[in-house]
């Protein structure tokens, strides 16, 4: 069991409890009266007798039963949720996006693989003990990591042995893929050429797919003759926040050859405005800088603006000519700490 907001419960728990506690230890406060004997009032003399306003916590059942009814409700204040264990029989395959995007470092120092691998590797845990699974990774094409295998262990090895790539990500192949084999499962039958394919199981295959939801394809991707019900997307990632290079260009002046221009085209992907440099480098030499500031970037579904990206989102870079007489490397970088950054650099062959 867990708790989706235990700061709600820490809070409750110190602005109830504290003042249920005091109200017992706190003494009446009792009018005086003139009486002419106090015989019969030896219990309230016993009280007036100490001069200090706290008296001794003494124990009662209904402070207990209201402890334990503030208790109660800051626990629910807190959501609590409890995790059940989905043992999956059968045979399953695992989907696991490693595109550009899965390289974004998150808040927690992790990358969205290494979530995404952490929570393939829970997913194995969670098999029967006789079930088997097989291991696909996706780009801009799928891979497959492992073939079906029962043994845990080695498919947790397989997990962690997938690198990333700098490529897009394009789910349609892999689904295709995941498709092929969870009706045709080849089995490790000795036969003459090799291995046999068997028909699938009664019980479908269970998908899992593990993905940040960047997927350049994800508007026509159907799931065609997979079971929905056997079907599991793990979605990975939350920042946000992306500054890259959408264009460079690289130009010699007409009228003097050795003088070249170079420009770039930069654009704010994140929620809120950017500011930073945008530096020039040629044969990895410092050659110029340039203050660049955006407004806040969103998606182009949004619909503000030319293909709906927000005015002043995108902004063009324009160094002064350099001279380069020869051939060289000519390179834009962004000094900026984001989220991903594989766009933060862009390069030419200047021949």
């Amino acid at each position: 069991m867990t708790l989706l907001d235990p700061a709600a419960v820490a809070w409750a728990a110190a602005l109830t409890v504290p003042p249920l506690v005091l109200l017992y230890f706190l003494k009446l406060r009792r009018e005086k009266r003139f009486v002419p004997s106090t015989l019969l009032w030896r219990k309230a003399v016993e009280d007036l007798q100490v001069n200090a306003p706290f008296q001794r916590l003494r124990s009662s059942v209904l402070f207990w039963l209201q402890l334990l009814a503030l208790g109660l409700a800051a626990f629910g204040l807190g959501k609590p949720m409890f995790r059940a264990v989905d043992r999956v029989e059968g045979t399953a395959i695992l989907l696991i996006d490693r595109s550009a995007s899965m390289t974004v470092v998150e808040d927690d120092g992790r990358t969205r693989l290494d979530i995404a691998k952490e929570q393939a590797k829970r997913a194995v845990d969670n098999l029967a003990d006789d079930a088997r699974a097989m291991v696909i990774a996706f780009a801009d094409r799928p891979q497959i990591v492992s073939a079906f295998d029962s043994d845990k262990q080695a498919l947790k090895h397989k997990i962690d042995s997938i690198r990333p790539t700098q490529a897009s990500s394009r789910l349609a192949d892999a689904l295709r893929l995941a498709e092929a084999y969870s009706e045709n499962i080849l089995i490790g039958t000795p036969q003459a050429g090799g291995e046999i394919a068997a028909p699938s199981e009664p019980l479908p295959a269970a998908v899992f797919l593990f993905t940040d939801g960047r997927v350049e394809d994800a508007s026509t991707v159907a799931i065609e003759r997979l079971d929905p019900r056997r079907f599991r997307l793990n979605t990975v990632g939350r920042r946000s926040d992306n500054v890259g290079i959408v264009s460079m260009g690289a130009r010699r002046n007409y009228e003097e050859p050795d003088r070249l221009q170079v420009t770039a085209t930069v654009r704010n992907f994140g929620p809120d405005p950017a500011k930073f440099e945008v530096v020039l480098y040629v044969d990895d030499r410092l050659a110029d800088v340039r203050d660049v500031s955006l407004q806040a970037g969103r998606s182009e579904a949004d619909g503000r603006g030319a293909a709906g990206i927000p005015a002043g989102s995108v902004g063009a870079v324009s160094f002064d000519e350099i001279a380069l007489g020869g051939g060289g490397i000519v390179e834009v970088r962004l000094r900026i700490d984001d989220a991903l950054s594989a766009d933060n650099r862009a390069w030419a062959v200047v021949p």
